[in-house]
């Protein structure tokens, strides 16, 4: 009986290891891909599932002006009206945000970039 109880218990104990191994592998390898694309980022966006992103926004006039914003920092997941209400927020910017929120269907109506606003046609 004690035979196989020995032979039972190495081998959930060699399962057990490889299963920690690989687990250990997983975590490693997520770690060394972030560290490689993004250096800023660290061990705690893999648990925390909220890295932090840099996007830039270009605004294009379609008349030869293009107006590139800085760097700005996002969480993952945020939208740009995130960026867009972001970079408004800073007066260094120059950026002008404005919109009405439909209360009924929750939808933006009537926005308008430095200048720029929507149509149904999806055109100035």
């Amino acid at each position: 009986m004690f035979e196989h109880f020995n032979r039972t218990t190495g081998i959930i104990i060699a399962l057990a290891m490889a299963v920690i191994v690989w687990t250990a592998g997983v975590i490693i390898g997520q770690e060394q891909t972030l560290i490689i694309l993004n250096p800023d980022q660290d061990l705690t966006a893999i648990f925390s599932r909220s890295p932090k992103i840099t996007v830039n926004l270009m605004l294009d006039y379609q008349d030869g002006r293009v107006q590139v914003f800085p760097e700005a920092p996002l969480t993952y997941g945020q939208s740009v009206f995130n960026l867009l209400n972001q970079l408004a927020q800073n007066p260094a910017n120059q950026l002008d945000f404005s919109y009405n929120l439909n209360s009924a269907t929750g939808q933006l109506e009537n926005f308008s970039i430095s200048g720029l606003t929507n149509s149904a046609g999806g055109r100035k």
